[in-house]
């Protein structure tokens, strides 16, 4: 399977949950977004959202400002 992760292509086995996904790329925090597709990803869905074959995934940490 081939996902895209913050524009680097990547070939893992099986689907993965976003849950997992962070355990494979450790930037998770408090303060962490994912987009899939383009789309927001609440962080209550993470546990039970899917990764698909050809995602485009960004994981990205928000920052307060002004």
């Amino acid at each position: 399977m081939k996902i895209t992760v913050n524009e680097k292509e990547l070939l893992i086995k099986s689907s993965l949950t976003i849950i997992e996904l962070f355990k494979k790329f450790p930037i998770y925090s408090k303060n962490s977004a994912v987009s899939v597709n383009n789309n927001i990803i609440p962080q209550k869905e993470w546990k039970e959202y899917n990764i698909k074959d050809n995602d485009q995934i960004v994981l990205f940490h928000i920052i307060a400002g002004g």
